[in-house]
């Protein structure tokens, strides 16, 4: 009995405390959410100890950069806690200018580690930009580039087995992507600093934007055919024509090869291959989406699917018209967000011709792959098919005002036991909400999209605590009491004595 008594106790108060919520979208397209952002409109005083403008955490580490954004001559690191997760692409943004340095940097980045400035370099080698008079140098790439602009991207893509990482500066790559055969252990993301560098940070961002992976082909050895195969990730078979073995080389065949795939609404897909050209013979190679794989043009006439071809040193695009560029490295973008679908094409970040809307109906298309002409002698790799939800998710604000009178995450609108953030957070319907109930000594909140899974430590945490006075934070990782996924966060509790549990999520 006092057991049983127990477990009801601590699922009333399982929800026990303020609960805030927050959440930010950027956009109506992908649906990226901030993990941190920072402005510097403080003044000469430090920034380590505080917590950042939008995500939870504080920074930590050295002093090297005051809340202006200016530096303070240390050296050192300065970060936030993160720990990224497979599925997603993050984009880690900031300005970095530097008026003084010699042969000083200040840097921005993901970190293995916070206590000094070289965080980032080999063994542990994660993604980070630094940026000297003379211009930026990027690692794990160890390049250097004169490219002033002040502004960088760092994107760190944990999609596919293999992570990788680009920089950008004003959506133009700079340097080359890079793939790990180890993946990084990455805890911190936040600045950088060595020697007595002069200069000053802005606009530092994080966001993360899940994507799921639907096919993608390996070509590791010369050999067999590629047709009949199954893909390496999406369980596809390869059909068609036989245009190329397992190793990505051409056989010289014409006609098209591909997986079975038909686009739904509200998603971008991105179609991502390399494809190379040794000898065209007047004849090209292509990847796209199509319509059949009856012959090599059918993404060609009507209805005009969504493809790319390689003659020689240049390319085609169907739609779109694009031509010129000589990258072998190609994208295309199906966005299925709008009535009117859109296509358009990008190598390295830059677009190449103009982005295409279907305005007379949507393409029909049946397949995704590649198509060959003629006797072209080339060879294709890293063919990747992923698709982004578009989230339609509202701001806690505008949730607000339409169902909890404008009133703050921490308040209960309705007074039916649950405060509007708890409702937020599930996506609950209108009128009563009940509290999550202790099931098997777990506590399970619905996640109803509002917030992603992967905003656990800056947008929403569980704390535990042992007399409802001090609260612990439970990590991401380490806890098997801890389940979180895109459709819920569960705690279960465990151990002799009192234990209570509660989800703390904090507000913009």
């Amino acid at each position: 009995m006092k057991t049983l008594l127990r477990k009801v106790f601590q699922a009333k108060l399982a929800l026990f405390g303020a609960l805030l919520m927050t959440t930010a979208l950027l956009g109506s397209k992908a649906s990226a959410d901030t993990i941190y952002s920072q402005t510097f409109t403080g003044g000469a005083t430090p920034i380590v100890g505080t917590a950042p403008t939008t995500g939870g955490g504080t920074w930590e580490g050295a002093n090297i950069i005051n809340s202006d954004g200016n530096t303070t001559g240390d050296s050192g690191a300065i970060s936030l806690p993160f720990t990224p997760q497979s599925g997603f692409i993050y984009d880690l943004t900031a300005n970095i200018n530097v008026t003084t340095g010699d042969s000083s940097w200040l840097g921005v980045g993901f970190l293995n580690h916070n206590d000094d400035a070289f965080g980032f370099l080999p063994p542990a080698n994660t993604p980070a930009a630094l940026r000297r008079i003379a211009g930026w140098e990027i690692w794990p790439q160890n390049a250097a580039f004169s490219v002033t602009n002040n502004a960088v991207t760092v994107r760190l893509d944990t999609t596919g087995a293999q992570w990788k990482t680009a920089m950008f500066q004003g959506g133009v790559q700079i340097g080359s992507t890079y793939t790990y055969t180890t993946n990084p252990t990455i805890n911190h993301v936040g600045f950088v600093s060595e020697g007595t560098v002069v200069g000053s940070v802005s606009a530092f961002n994080l966001t993360a934007t899940a994507v799921s992976v639907i096919y993608s082909q390996d070509f590791p050895v010369v050999g067999d055919p590629l047709l009949g195969t199954t893909s390496t990730v999406g369980g596809g078979t390869w059909s068609g024509v036989n245009l190329f073995n397992i190793a990505g080389y051409t056989t010289g065949s014409s006609g098209a090869i591909a997986l079975a795939f038909t686009p739904v609404s509200g998603k971008i897909y991105d179609l991502t291959a390399t494809i190379n050209i040794a000898n065209a013979n007047e004849s090209w190679i292509g990847a796209g989406f199509l319509s059949t794989i009856n012959d090599a043009y059918g993404f060609t006439g009507s209805p005009n699917s969504s493809a790319a071809i390689r003659n020689g040193d240049a390319w085609t695009t169907f739609p779109g018209g694009g031509n010129g560029i000589t990258s072998t490295d190609l994208r295309i973008r199906l966005d299925t967000t709008g009535a009117q679908w859109v296509s358009s094409f990008y190598q390295g970040g830059v677009q190449m011709g103009s982005t295409h809307t279907y305005t007379t109906g949507n393409p029909t298309i049946n397949y995704v792959g590649f198509v060959s002409e003629g006797t072209a002698v080339g060879s294709a790799s890293a063919f990747q098919l992923t698709a982004t939800a578009v989230s339609n998710s509202p701001t806690f604000a505008s949730w607000a005002s339409t169902n909890a009178g404008g009133q703050t995450a921490n308040l209960d609108w309705d007074n039916d036991g649950v405060t509007n953030g708890v409702e937020y957070f599930m996506n609950a319907a209108p009128g009563f909400t009940s509290n999550p109930a202790l099931v098997d000594s777990t506590v399970t909140w619905p996640n109803g999209g509002n917030i992603p899974s992967s905003a656990y430590g800056s947008q929403f945490v569980v704390q535990t605590s042992a007399n409802l006075v001090n609260w612990i934070d439970v990590p991401s990782s380490g806890d098997a009491n801890l389940v979180n996924t895109s459709g819920s966060v569960a705690y279960t509790l465990t151990g002799p004595g009192k234990n209570f549990v509660r989800l703390k999520v904090t507000p913009n």
